[in-house]
């Protein structure tokens, strides 16, 4: 019988899960940044416009079908909803809940249909394009075989001189270009290269799944009032506080004024310590210092503030607002303390949702859309447990959808059974950590670690000799010993049980 599963190498899929995702994050940002520089600060360059066309394929459906269709892709980079559109055009069947044999059956479409009624096909949806999509798809697709220079162009060229004959005549070189090329693969019978799903990987499955996993638990942890604590020590101290005429500047009104801005919430009071308000202030503490200086001292200062467990204010506020504020939301059950962590952000909330959007930026997990829709549910219990940037986040995801025309799809994602899934959980573990305490938490942790452990061996290391007895006796005095704990705090707390009915 053929084995359903590859077999996983726990070393190799320990450093993946290690060093893949830091390696991911810089990457994409490195990429992100050399983009956006290229694109806005060399605009005019073969680069610059190259990457403003991909930027405008990627956001428009139409041209994102279109530039699949045109190459005749290999493997076709599209959503379920864009797929059937290809298909629809080609007229090529449409295999339910089989997105690999629809793609093969589309190219296969293509390539055995003549080139004449493939153009014909494709120039009916190239026609109605506007002026400017023309020129971004023929750039986007740019290829020195079939090249003849109309890529110098910029779009003010494009539209000023009126070659948008030109260049639908470019594109349908390309597509003949492209479907001889397919044409001539066939004929020496060089079979069809099929792209298998990343889903269908086995150690691809459990990386993604330990990457949600992981985020979701770290961003729940940052929630609690205990454990949060415990990691904002660990990274208390990454930067040096020292005393500089910046920090001074920064701090000048808390200092001038205690009685005014003082307490441990006065970040949020000073008009000092929101990021715009500490840019200001760095600006205009030294005259005669450089861009750079200041650049440098911002971060630094702001890295400073932020690594503590107080942090720093998405906005500054005025005193009486908060306290007004504080005092209508007491009623409910929440405290200033709540109302401040939902105001300010931490470094660890910071990578909380670092992790989680590096998360859903993962190709398995864009893919998966209940995987997308439980980490929504995660960044909302985060944004309600007191994480700002958790909702700037959503925000933003919602800013996009707008722009998208999805905003029906944002709410049914957010109200949906995967969202619902990933708040209670992110509850369930917050309260947990919180009303039994870090020992007990870890001693659940160690129990479960040790029950995967000796699952393990005994499975797989049939050589090795595990005493089940007296492990099981273990666990259960570890359960004894935590269910004491459980009521005695019940008691504490004066907890009664819910009444029979």
């Amino acid at each position: 019988m053929k084995k359903k599963y590859k077999k996983v190498d726990p070393w190799n899929f320990a450093i993946e899960t290690l060093l893949l995702p830091p390696v991911y994050a810089i990457n994409k940002a490195v990429e992100i940044v050399l983009e956006f520089a290229i694109e806005n600060i060399f605009p005019n360059s073969l680069g610059g416009r190259f990457i403003k066309s991909e930027n405008v394929v990627k956001k428009n459906f139409k041209l994102k079908i279109l530039k699949c269709l045109i190459p005749i892709a290999i493997s076709f980079d599209l959503n379920e909803r864009n797929l059937k559109i290809a298909c629809h055009i080609i007229g090529s069947p449409w295999i339910k809940d089989n997105l690999i044999k629809t793609e093969n059956e589309l190219r296969k479409n293509i390539i055995e249909t003549h080139v004449s009624e493939f153009k014909k096909k494709l120039i009916k949806y190239i026609e109605p394009l506007s002026d400017e999509d023309i020129y971004y798809l023929t750039f986007s697709l740019k290829n020195e075989d079939y090249s003849d220079h109309i890529h110098t162009k910029s779009l003010e060229e494009f539209l000023k001189e009126e070659l948008r004959a030109k260049y639908i005549e470019h594109l349908i070189k390309i597509i003949e270009y492209q479907h001889k090329d397919a044409n001539y693969l066939v004929k020496i019978k060089i079979p069809k290269r099929i792209i298998k799903p990343e889903d269908d990987w086995e150690t691809q499955k459990v990386y993604s799944n330990t990457s949600l996993y992981l985020s979701s638990l770290y961003s729940s942890i940052i929630s609690t009032n205990n454990l949060s604590k415990e990691f904002d020590d660990l990274t208390k101290s990454l930067f040096e506080d020292s005393d500089t005429i910046y920090k001074a500047a920064v701090d000048a009104n808390y200092v001038n004024d205690k009685s005014l801005y003082g307490g441990p919430y006065h970040r949020l009071f000073d008009d000092s310590h929101s990021l715009g308000k500490m840019w200001g202030k760095i600006k205009e503490a030294k005259p005669d210092d450089s861009k750079i200086e200041e650049i440098i001292a911002w971060v630094n200062e702001a890295a400073k503030d932020v690594q503590t467990t107080m942090g720093l204010p998405v906005v500054s506020m005025n005193k009486e607002t908060f306290d007004k504020m504080a005092d209508f939301l007491s009623p409910v059950g929440v405290s200033k303390t709540d109302l401040y962590d939902l105001m300010t952000y931490n470094f660890q909330e910071v990578l909380s949702v670092a992790f989680l959007g590096i998360t859903t930026m993962l190709p398995s997990i864009k893919k998966d859309k209940k995987k997308l829709r439980a980490l929504k549910g995660v960044l909302l219990a985060s944004g309600t447990f007191g994480n700002p940037l958790a909702l700037i986040f959503l925000l933003i995801t919602l800013v996009h959808s707008i722009i998208k025309g999805d905003v029906e799809q944002f709410k049914k994602d957010l109200t949906s059974k995967e969202a619902l899934i990933g708040f209670t959980i992110s509850a369930i573990i917050k309260y947990t950590i919180d009303f039994l305490g870090t020992k007990a938490v870890m001693t659940i942790m160690a129990i479960l670690l040790g029950l995967v452990v000796v699952l393990y061996f005994v499975r797989h290391k049939r050589d090795k000799k595990i005493d089940l007895k007296k492990f099981r006796i273990e666990c259960v005095k570890e359960l004894e010993n935590l269910k004491e704990m459980s009521k005695n705090l019940l008691e504490k707390e004066n907890i009664k049980p819910l009444p029979k009915i």
